[in-house]
């Protein structure tokens, strides 16, 4: 099925229904299912209008709030985009609609891969369809004896399962998304944190995007409000295992969707493998990435994730780490930490090692070890700096000769330099999420003898 085909049969289902809710300064406004389809084809003609302009790759710019005053060519307001299409007949834009295969590339998520390069992620319009319905069936969400679902959107669209939650399932199921105001939660009591949330009236809670920590997790239980995970990837079309009031367990992601398998590969003694996924909802691949995405799909058409986990006797997954080295933020954000540490390493001539951190964290931090003299006999780094190092130090105007002098006594005009290199850094960021907000310098560098680093003089870290 198309998503033209699966947003008509939900306009013919629940036509008069409100399905979406947006705030203009107080008052809100909302679109009926009818008025959203008729309001999505007028956005459609406006984009077959721009796809004439004769600018290469960039054809516009939208800008949703607030008004332009001035006029730019190819800038629009959201309000001059819509009237772009106008001139378009609807003839044309049936042209476009019929000629749509459910097989054929409907949308693109971008990601990281684990080298930094994004990657272009191609799902196919039965990949959107067939999991809007799926997730919303095991999530309970189908056949409810006339109770509608009401949704609250705050999360970007731009993720797979923001859109997936908030956009997808909702058309499936006739329900009405809330885009949330972004100082909703301002003086919130947490003693009436249900009743001024509306979570008073919910009946389901999930998370997703990033791990759920354990102490998070008891705190909404204190509220008689358990928050299930599900789990999933750009390349799943969202979420593969999903949680509910039937099926949950604490840290754990749920079961695997019907329609969809898991395998785990490579397992030790523990159980522990690394995720494979199996279905319908696994992506097309990546834009103009065979290479990769023959890397990603094996040829039986399993996924490998690049994701530790384990399952439980009754089938729960539990993820447990990642093969792969990337760190997802507490929002959700995957940063690749090897472009960011030897980005630092060249703007930094001295540091010998930088670890970035922020695993589950709200912000990207890092440590950083000074290039020092090492013992010949056991190969263990001395307090004594390096040559090179003692010569940036003198260029700076710095007398110190050892790590010691350095970290012991904060020496400002060597942590100003450091701080100079950070900031050339995350100028070269590619998102505020993959800035370094906070450093520090080790008193001794990595070694193996020391249990830093591996035997391949990799880093350890649990």
């Amino acid at each position: 099925m198309t998503i033209h085909e699966f947003f008509q049969q939900s306009v013919g289902r629940f036509g008069a229904h409100p399905a979406l809710a947006s705030k203009d300064n107080k008052n809100w406004a909302f679109l009926n299912f009818s008025q959203y389809y008729q309001a999505c084809r007028r956005a459609a003609r406006a984009f077959v209008k721009i796809s004439q302009s004769k600018l290469r790759t960039l054809k516009a710019i939208v800008q949703y709030k607030p008004p332009i005053k001035e006029t730019n060519n190819n800038i629009y307001s959201w309000e001059d985009f819509m009237e772009l299409g106008d001139s378009i007949p609807d003839s044309q834009l049936e042209r476009i609609i019929e000629s749509q295969k459910a097989n054929q590339c409907a949308v693109l998520i971008y990601t990281s891969g684990t080298m930094g390069d994004p990657k272009g992620v191609m799902l196919s319009h039965d990949n959107i369809t067939w999991m809007a319905g799926a997730a919303a069936k095991d999530a309970g969400m189908i056949n409810m004896q006339g109770r509608r679902e009401t949704v609250v959107s705050y999360l970007p669209l731009s993720h797979i399962a923001a859109q997936m939650m908030d956009i997808w399932i909702p058309i499936k199921i006739g329900g009405l998304t809330y885009f949330a105001q972004p100082d909703a939660l301002k003086a919130l009591v947490f003693s009436k944190v249900k009743k001024v949330l509306g979570l008073d009236h919910c009946h389901y809670f999930i998370s997703g995007a990033a791990p759920l920590a354990e102490d998070t997790t008891q705190f909404f239980l204190s509220l008689d409000i358990p928050i299930g995970q599900m789990y999933g990837m750009s390349e799943s079309s969202g979420p593969h295992t999903i949680s509910n009031a039937n099926m949950y367990r604490i840290l754990s992601c749920g079961k695997v969707l019907n329609g969809c398998k898991i395998l785990l590969i490579h397992q030790d003694k523990d159980g522990i493998g690394e995720v494979c996924l199996w279905g319908r909802n696994i992506f097309m691949g990546y834009l103009e990435r065979e290479d990769m995405t023959m890397e990603a799909i094996d040829e039986e058409g399993w996924l490998h994730s690049g994701d530790l986990g384990r399952m439980d006797n009754l089938g729960f997954l539990y993820i447990t780490g990642r093969i792969k080295e990337l760190i997802i933020t507490a929002g959700g954000e995957n940063v690749p930490p090897i472009p960011i540490e030897t980005l630092v390493k060249e703007k930094i001539p001295i540091i010998s090692n930088a670890i970035l951190v922020g695993d589950k964290a709200k912000f990207l931090s890092m440590l950083l070890t000074l290039k020092c003299e090492i013992d010949q006999m056991n190969g263990e780094p001395l307090d004594k700096l390096t040559l090179e190092t003692i010569k940036f130090c003198r260029g700076l105007g710095s007398q110190a000769s050892t790590v010691t002098e350095i970290v012991r006594l904060r020496d400002p005009l060597v942590y100003a330099a450091i701080q100079q290199g950070i900031d050339a850094v995350n100028q070269e960021a590619t998102s505020n999420a993959q800035k370094i907000r906070k450093w520090a310098i080790l008193e001794k560098d990595f070694s193996i003898q020391g249990g830093e680093l591996g035997k391949r003089a990799r880093e350890l870290w649990p």
